[in-house]
This record gives C-alpha cells, sequence and structure tokens, in this order.
C-alpha cells in the first residue's frame, strides 16, 4: 500500500477541516470486541489538532460509541467467544485509540443505523454501509473501504445477476442489494416482459446463505466481502454468481451539523495508513482488495 507523507496528510484532511463538522452520542448499551493491539498513538501535527477539536462531550467520556450490525462475517459478527470480531471492529478500535478514545460498539440492525446515527443516539456507525447520495441526505460519510455487489448460487448453478428474472433471491433486510440494486432489476424483468424477482429479506447473513443452502432461495446477494467470505466457508456448496458490479465506497455515517467528528476521524485513518497499520487489519481479514489511498468526505456517487 502506498505511504502517505505527511504533505499529502494535510492536503487530505487540513482542507476538510475548515468546512465539515458532523455526529452524535450514545443512549444504548452494547456489546464490544477486544482491540489489536495498537502501534503507539502518532503525534503527527495534523492528527493532534484535528483530536483537538473533536466534540467536548466526546472527549468527556473517552469513549466513541459505534453503531454495527454484527451480522456479517468477516466485516463485524459475534465471534465464538460472544465478542463482537471482524475487520472493521478491529478498524473501529484501531481509530478510536489513535483520537485518545475507547470505542464502544452497539449492536444495531442495520436499516436503523442512520436513524440511530441522525438521532444521536450514537457517534457514529461503521457497518459495511455503501456510501449513497440518497443516504447523504440524512447523514455524513467518511469513506474508508470499497466493495462491490456480488452474488452466490449453489454449486453446479448457472444463475447470474442478469439471469434472476422469477426466482427468489435471499438478501440482508436494510441493506443496498434489497433496497436499491433488486427493486431495479426485478423492474427490468418485468419491462422486459418476464416475472418480477421474488425477494426474501432476512435479519442476518447466517440466514441470507442457509436460505439458499436449503434450497428456498436460488441466490443471494451481499457485499463482496460477506460473499466472498461466505463462499469460501461453504467448503465448496456456494461459488459466485456472475461478476461483481457495482462497487462503491463503504463510508461511517455521522450525523450532520456537529464540529469536529469527521475531520479527526479522516485524520485517524490517514494515521492508520501512513504507519501500515490499515493494510495490517484488511490484510488479516483477506479484505485488501477493497484498500483505498485516503479516506474522503461523501465520496459516494450513486
Amino acid at each position: 500500500m502506498v505511504t502517505a507523507t505527511k504533505t499529502a496528510r494535510l492536503a487530505v484532511v487540513g482542507g476538510i477541516v475548515l468546512c465539515l463538522g458532523l455526529a452524535g452520542c450514545s443512549s444504548s448499551e452494547g456489546t464490544s470486541g477486544a482491540a489489536v493491539a495498537s502501534i503507539a498513538p502518532s503525534v503527527d501535527p495534523v492528527l493532534a489538532e484535528a483530536t483537538s477539536q473533536l466534540p467536548a462531550e466526546i472527549v468527556s467520556s473517552g469513549e466513541l460509541v459505534i453503531a454495527t450490525d454484527g451480522v456479517s462475517r468477516p466485516n463485524s459478527y459475534i465471534g465464538d467467544g460472544g465478542d463482537l470480531v471482524g475487520w472493521e471492529i478491529e478498524l473501529g478500535n484501531e481509530i478510536a485509540a489513535r483520537l485518545g478514545l475507547t470505542a464502544r460498539f452497539v449492536v444495531t440492525p442495520f436499516d436503523q443505523i442512520i436513524t440511530e446515527v441522525a438521532g444521536g443516539a450514537v457517534d457514529m456507525g461503521l457497518a459495511s454501509m455503501f456510501d449513497t447520495k440518497l443516504r447523504q441526505q440524512e447523514v455524513v460519510f467518511v469513506d474508508y473501504y470499497q466493495g462491490g455487489v456480488t452474488w452466490a448460487a449453489p454449486a453446479g448453478s448457472a444463475i447470474t445477476p442478469d439471469t434472476a428474472c422469477g426466482l427468489t433471491i435471499a438478501v440482508r433486510s436494510g441493506t443496498y442489494q434489497q433496497t436499491v440494486d433488486l427493486p431495479a432489476k426485478s423492474a427490468a424483468c418485468e419491462k422486459s416482459g418476464q416475472e418480477p424477482i421474488i425477494v426474501t429479506s432476512l435479519r442476518t447473513q447466517d440466514e441470507v446463505t442457509n436460505e439458499v443452502l436449503s434450497g428456498f432461495a436460488a441466490a443471494y446477494t451481499a457485499d463482496s466481502p460477506v460473499t466472498l467470505d461466505a463462499i469460501l466457508q461453504s467448503s465448496g456448496r456456494l461459488v459466485q454468481a456472475g461478476r461483481t458490479y457495482d462497487v462503491q465506497f463503504y463510508g461511517m455515517p455521522l450525523r450532520k451539523n456537529r464540529e469536529g467528528l469527521a475531520p479527526a476521524l479522516l485524520a485517524a485513518i490517514t494515521d492508520l495508513q501512513a504507519d501500515g497499520t490499515y493494510a495490517r487489519v484488511l490484510g488479516k481479514w483477506g479484505v485488501d482488495e477493497g484498500a483505498i489511498l485516503s479516506p474522503y468526505i461523501n465520496a459516494g456517487s450513486s
């Protein structure tokens, strides 16, 4: 991964510090995964300046309260020991540590995370959420990764995302795949005179995967890291169906019109990238193909 220079960090973070402010506070309780071993916090002046601008209530609490869905292996899920694990959990712990805070994760249904963030129940979300123009109407995103839409089907199946008309497709509730992608594909089926796609929406990725393995759905669709991990875990029972498409930024949603948190997150992520921690966390979980060279604000364009 390319290491950002201090000049690059000043360009990326400094320009945004002047014009943005965001996020919220917390009232919910959750389960926090154990932090990975952190490199000593940087003394980079950009990070120090951004940290000094954090909202006072976050500094006084000593916590960064993060909503995550906890049902999307390998991103964020409940491990065998009952704690939250995954590369997003590790990344959230590392970001908080760079800001002199402790991450506290609140397990929240995916389709409620934006509401919780916008209403001030949590400081931010970290749940593999695509940064889209529609979602930007409610929150502001700090973008930290890229993922696409990838389908999986039983081994031997010939189904692809373009041949799903009239079939049952499983998906997690509230995701981009359920709210945007599948409705568009189903409408295209009907426009061409074919049967619409039958959508089965479920709460967790395990339920979605089992729907296909049990024969109740012909295929499922999810973000590329999630689908590829499920295929790996299926012992050959699932295969990728068609190509990955619609690659977009993952964004951390923050409440609008609140000063300090967005530039601090940008500085923390940039610092993690500069010392190699970002690449190490992604590489450990096998999701480094989605790494980006620097974080952004509202870079989603779909």
